[in-house]
């Protein structure tokens, strides 16, 4: 004959249950937030990469000094440059011009929980696009070899809206290679770059070294 468990072992199998669950459940909501992050952040920085390439393609350039994506001495043209590449090579769901609002959040925190920041108006291209990501894109002059600075909300002015979790900040460069060229070969130096970057810079970084994983 099977014994039966008595009301306190029941109770404790529930507490101990519990217990677990209240352990293990943030811990695992936190890992999936942080891989639907990084997909996020690998479907737009592939879109801009290949925007980029049909761009190089279509106006036959090697160098992007020589193309419309950047405006000539004496005319920071920001509609006429990253304005026009973003209309014609992306799908737009929201044009929100030279001005953040409504593409980006209101106000943003670094990993530090200290304000971060999103490009000022006026200096920048902003866009939503198919994907649900924020896209603000800065020109530079045909003249020097200053790149492109980009910003990227993976998903646009939802939370967490954290500098490092769905705020990112790269790059593109003249020779028509996307992401950052930094050097990072001290994990030490870019962990406190990840944890202090008003644009999310250190960690994009980060990520691309490991693997695209957000391990922080």
């Amino acid at each position: 004959m099977k014994k039966a468990f008595t009301l306190s072992e029941v109770l404790i199998a529930v507490t101990i249950v519990s217990i677990l669950l209240v352990v293990t459940v943030p811990v695992v909501s936190s890992h999936m937030n942080k891989k639907t992050q990084v997909t996020q952040l690998q479907s737009v920085y592939s879109a801009i990469n290949n925007a980029v390439g049909l761009l190089m393609t279509d106006e036959r350039v090697r160098d992007l000094n020589n193309s419309s994506l950047c405006y000539k001495t004496g005319s920071f043209d920001i509609e006429g440059t990253v304005g026009a590449f973003i209309k014609k090579y992306f799908n737009i769901t929201k044009d929100c011009g030279l001005k953040s609002e409504g593409c980006f959040a209101d106000s943003y925190k670094n990993l530090t929980r200290e304000e971060a920041k999103t490009f000022p108006d006026n200096t920048a291209y902003f866009a939503m696009i198919s994907s649900g990501a924020a896209i603000a894109i800065r020109p530079s002059d045909s003249n020097d070899d200053n790149a492109m600075e980009v910003v990227v909300d993976v998903n646009g002015p939802s939370i967490p809206n954290v500098a490092g979790r769905d705020l990112f900040q790269f790059w593109i460069y003249k020779d028509g290679f996307v992401g950052s060229k930094h050097n990072y070969t001290n994990i030490p130096a870019l962990t406190v770059s990840c944890r202090e970057s008003l644009y999310g810079e250190g960690c994009f970084d980060r990520i691309i070294n490991a693997g695209w994983v957000m391990d922080y």
